[in-house]
């Protein structure tokens, strides 16, 4: 007997969904079996709930990898200037500053995203109490907040400026005298970000239409940020929707202590750059143990990018004939 003539089984049986449970939602895969549709389909979706794009952007866009690549160069450089002024520096710190000076400018530059070099990480800085409210010397990068006063108060990214998009209504001292100095300056940049990118666009491209040419915007703002580094950026505890649910071994959620921001902090403690090159390595490299050749894949990527964001920096160095962004 045919299934076409109502015989034994169901023609439907395929198209029935998989039932899902509550407890079993956040279950992901532990083998990376390679891109796939439905990779394809959960990454468009998140870019579709927490990426804004438009084709008429007149600002360029920094993703939060690259943004922390950046703050461990920062940071890895003050130390070992730092370090270089209190006792006489060898030529092997004189090579390590300046490769790390070469892959900090290919990062200002757009060039694309560096790896950061577990023997460049950021060494323990110095134990002053006051260490941490000093800011960086030549800092390349000007971090602005638009989100209004008191959302930056209750927190904010470490080093970041308060700008509320208000002030661009005003007809006279729109900007800071920070913000000045850092227009259209060769080898700095100023990156922008809110929560969600709501505000942020529109502030950018305003500011861009005034004069400003070296403009960035953090792709998803503080919303993708609490998601791929829970700790290390912020000053403060994220806003309460943003933060990553923690669950118990009972699968119940767990109700994490909300934590002041310090106003006078103007520097990444190396507890934060811990943190952040922690996070970092699990957003660039795959933590799985079951596909050697996604591993294989992704660390010939890496290597790639890193040769050729060196020979790239390299000759920008040699056509300016000054130091990276000193």
């Amino acid at each position: 007997m045919s299934l076409r003539n109502g015989g034994i089984g169901d023609s439907k049986f395929l198209e029935r969904k998989i039932p899902r449970t509550q407890k079993y939602n956040n279950a992901q895969h532990r083998v990376d079996s390679g891109y796939s549709k439905s990779r394809q389909a959960k990454e468009l979706e998140e870019k579709l709930t927490n990426y804004r794009y438009r084709k008429d952007e007149l600002f360029k866009r920094m993703k939060v990898t690259t943004l922390a690549q950046l703050v461990i160069q920062v940071a890895n450089i003050s130390i070992q200037d730092e370090i270089s002024e209190i006792g006489s520096v060898t030529t092997t710190h004189r090579e390590e500053i300046t490769s790390s000076r070469s892959s900090l400018q290919s990062v200002i530059n757009g060039l694309g995203e560096v790896d950061v070099d577990e023997n460049n990480r950021p060494k323990p800085a110095s134990p002053d109490p006051d260490f941490l409210e000093e800011e960086y010397d030549n800092c390349p990068y000007l971090l602005l907040d638009v989100r209004d006063e008191g959302e930056y108060q209750n927190c904010h990214l470490t080093t970041a400026r308060n700008f509320p998009s208000a002030m661009l209504a005003r007809t006279m001292n729109n900007f800071s005298k920070e913000m000045l100095e850092f227009k259209n300056c060769e080898g700095k940049i100023i990156i922008l970000y809110d929560e969600d990118e709501r505000i942020t666009n529109n502030v950018a491209t305003t500011m861009v239409e005034r004069g400003f040419d070296n403009i960035f915007v953090l792709s998803g703002g503080l919303k993708v940020l609490a998601q791929k580094f829970p700790d290390g950026f912020n000053n403060g505890s994220f806003p309460a929707h943003l933060r990553p649910q923690v669950v118990n071994k009972h699968r119940k959620p767990i109700q994490l202590p909300t934590v002041e921001a310090d106003m006078k902090k103007r520097r990444f403690s190396p507890e934060d750059l811990d943190k952040i090159n922690h996070y970092l390595d699990e957003s660039l490299i795959p933590q799985d143990t079951g596909s050697r050749l996604s591993r294989a894949t992704t660390q010939s990527r890496v290597h790639n990018n890193q040769s050729q964001s060196s020979s790239v920096s390299s000759n920008f160095s040699t056509v300016s004939g000054r130091r990276a962004w000193r």
